[in-house]
């Protein structure tokens, strides 16, 4: 097995998985926001920004 082809990673032969994966991250976190945002509402309910920092 040859360690320094397999170690290193060649960009340009490979276009379609960084323009795939953009849209998966983003699908992914807007996909989750909501429930983020929930969680924290949730959490801090009756609290100050001041008292959910500290």
């Amino acid at each position: 097995m040859d360690i320094l082809p397999l170690s290193s990673w060649d960009r340009s032969s490979d276009k379609d998985w960084y323009h795939d994966w953009t849209i998966f991250y983003w699908a992914w976190w807007i996909s989750w926001s909501p429930f983020v945002g929930m969680f924290i509402a949730r959490i801090s309910k009756g609290r100050t920004i001041r008292e959910f920092i500290s």
